[in-house]
């Protein structure tokens, strides 16, 4: 079900079908468009609510990435970073977003990252949300244990999980479990649940490793000049908040918040305080 105030669309670059939610304006459009990019496992609905927050003047598109949400899970097509920032790209300039700052969360802002890097001039800047990123090891155990044969049996076991064991799961992410019910994991079930998106991920997780250390060589030679702001939960168990510094020495001009009580979906837990700090960082840009 498509979110109110929102208006689902599709469109095709480079043979990949991908779809996208766009924000109805509530008056004439001002200032740099932002496009949402969800994290892994999700789909551009885990965004509607942080989306809800961001000033009502500037137009907001929300994309389902390849293998998430409503978009193809692409058998044949380049699942590296960036591949899919190249897809990214193409989105861009076929919804006419003319140097959009680019908001992504988890996975997503890895994508961010790597069209910061590939292609700063498409961008006017970045929002990071708890961003997967090079210099955090956290997430490598996990990503060569879902490479294993006994992981990829457990990923293909997943989508037929009861709900209610999959809404303990996603608990161990935020802060605060009380932030977390079944409304807000429905669009993750929904993504998980569609044909074709184990498979899709698990093709992604081969590159991950490899993708990483490119996106840092290339972060460690020069570093994107692309103005960010970083948010973090302080209690984020994906991505921890500590390896920010790092990331932040190979950043350009930045600013991050770490909120407190938080984990890693603040996009969730927290839309309307990260709503405020979005809506004052841009209004300072």
């Amino acid at each position: 079900m498509t979110p109110v105030g929102w208006t689902r669309r599709d469109l095709c670059v480079s043979g990949v079908r991908l779809s996208y939610l766009e924000r109805d304006l509530r008056e004439p459009a001002k200032g740099a468009p932002i496009l949402m990019l969800h994290g892994l496992i999700a789909g551009a609905e885990c965004l509607c609510r942080l989306g809800e927050e961001l000033p009502a003047g500037r137009r907001v598109v929300a994309l389902d990435l390849p293998g998430g949400g409503y978009s193809e899970r692409p058998s044949g097509s380049d699942a590296s970073f960036r591949g899919v920032a190249e897809l990214v790209g193409e989105v861009i300039a076929a919804l006419g977003m003319e140097r959009p700052v680019v908001l992504g969360h988890s996975y997503g802002g890895a994508i961010a990252l790597e069209l910061a890097t590939w292609r700063p001039e498409l961008l006017q800047g970045m929002i990071l949300i708890a961003p997967a990123h090079p210099f955090s090891k956290r997430e490598e155990p996990l990503v060569q244990f879902y490479l294993s044969r006994p992981g990829r049996w457990f990923a293909r076991l997943l989508p037929h999980v009861p709900r209610r064991l999959m809404l303990e799961a996603f608990r161990r992410m935020p802060g605060d479990r009380r932030g977390v019910g079944y409304a807000q994991i429905e669009p993750y079930l929904g993504t998980l649940r569609h044909p074709g998106t184990t498979d899709y991920v698990l093709r992604l997780l081969k590159s991950w490793a490899r993708d990483m250390e490119r996106l840092g060589d290339a972060l460690r030679e020069r570093r994107t000049e692309v103005p960010a702001l970083l948010l973090w939960g302080e209690l984020d168990p994906v991505v921890p908040a500590s390896t920010s510094e790092e990331l932040m020495q190979h950043l350009g001009p930045s600013e991050k918040v770490v909120l407190s009580g938080a984990g890693h979906l603040p996009n969730d837990e927290q839309p309307a305080e990260c709503g405020a700090l979005i809506r004052a960082w841009l209004k300072s840009d």
